[in-house]
């Protein structure tokens, strides 16, 4: 179910131009936040459920860098995450703290 987003990818066979707009249709947050909304409303456990792991989705392939399309698969909108692990030495020098921080732009 996770990556059932994913299948919009089959658009690339038909061409570039189709691939594209049903690739960006399957990852944009509108529909899904939609179908989490009448979720909501009409207390639909699985459809909110179904929004739910398509906006983690979503967000997942941002998080790795990949974002909506251009005019080809390979052509992305690339989205910049960068992980930073900082280790620090406590005030009284004795312990260590371990910081982690991913940054997106």
């Amino acid at each position: 179910m996770f990556l059932l987003p994913d299948l919009s990818m089959i658009g690339y066979s038909l061409n570039d131009r189709i691939g594209k707009i049903a690739y960006n249709l399957g990852h944009t947050y509108i529909f899904s936040g939609i179908l989490l909304f009448i979720g909501w409303l009409n207390h639909w456990d699985f459809v909110q459920q179904i929004g739910l792991i398509w906006i983690a989705h979503i967000a997942m392939d941002r998080m790795i860098g990949f974002g909506l399309k251009y005019d080809t698969f390979k052509d992305t909108y690339y989205i910049g995450c960068e992980c930073k692990i900082i280790v620090q030495r406590s005030n009284s020098g004795q312990d260590y703290m371990v910081v982690a921080a991913v940054v997106c732009i």
